[in-house]
């Protein structure tokens, strides 16, 4: 039981520490929070440098009144926009799962309770009537186990202790330190990565769905484009006159050779009009 109590205390304590270390370091958080600071005060007329921690949870709440979409929507298209990917964040708070769910003012109730046990136990053997070697194993037992505990309470101290500094660096007042406890923390920023990531599969479903119609729109055109614009109805076929059918049912060059002659005849008749004209006075009598 000692062994498997002393695993849950260590492992909850190296999940906090890694935390706040995380937290600190995160990017995709850091500029989450610019970005919502920099909105707020936009919204509210204001120059603040922070805002309360629990507004986090509030985001996705707050809705526009012309597309009914949430603040926290606009606070990450913008920070999408940026080049952030904050799709990531979610499985980078992954480490804030085992904190979510460990009550620390417990664990060091827990720690108090053992020591208390270990040194009552040690002073029992003193006045037990053991034989050499029972008493041997028994004592050797306790004294690790307390150097164990000690050990323990001291990691415990400066874990929190690194907890409560980074309370002060969200700019949390001391004398409300309590209301924040490690659980409460991790909560609210992992329903915040939460919410980002929904706010993420809104987004990517609407840009999907721009697409998609905008394929569909440069289709129609093509399709539009591709047709004779002849002052016809859809689907009303061009017919070739009979007489004609002989001569463009021959190859292309021949085609063409054809469209050539009866492009130089119409020219020909042209100059011969003119000629015609120019042999006749503005009285119409031949000069």
């Amino acid at each position: 039981d000692f062994t498997a109590i002393e695993t849950e205390i260590l492992e909850a304590m190296k999940s906090l520490k890694e935390s706040s270390k995380k937290i600190k370091e995160n990017k995709i958080f850091l500029h989450l929070m610019s970005f919502t600071r920099d909105i707020g005060n936009y919204l509210n007329k204001s120059r603040s440098c922070g805002f309360h921690l629990d507004y986090l949870s509030k985001l996705g709440q707050v809705k526009d009144t012309s597309t009914r979409k949430s603040l926290l929507y606009h606070i990450n298209s913008k920070a999408v926009e940026s080049g952030l990917e904050t799709d990531h964040l979610l499985e980078q708070f992954g480490c804030l799962n085992l904190v979510c769910q460990t009550d620390y003012e417990k664990i060091k109730l827990n720690l108090k309770s053992l020591e208390e046990d270990c040194k009552d136990s040690l002073a029992f053997v003193k006045l037990a009537s053991y034989d050499n070697e029972t008493f041997k194993m028994v004592n050797d037992f306790l004294q690790y186990a307390a150097h164990k505990i000690l050990a323990m309470r001291k990691v415990t101290e400066l874990v929190l202790a690194d907890f409560s500094n980074l309370l002060e660096w969200f700019g949390i007042p001391g004398h409300i330190h309590s209301e924040y406890t490690p659980m409460t923390l991790a909560q609210i920023l992992t329903n915040f990565a939460k919410d980002v990531q929904e706010a993420n599969i809104q987004l990517s479903s609407e840009r999907n769905q721009g697409r998609i119609l905008k394929k569909w729109s440069a289709g129609s055109m093509r399709r539009s484009h591709s047709s004779f614009d002849l002052g016809m109805k859809p689907n009303v076929t061009l017919s070739v006159p009979i007489d004609d059918q002989k001569s463009f049912s021959s190859s292309l060059e021949n085609v063409l050779e054809l469209a050539f002659a009866e492009k130089k005849r119409k020219n020909e008749s042209k100059r011969v009009h003119s000629k015609k004209v120019s042999l006749v006075d503005c009285h119409g009598n031949l000069i």
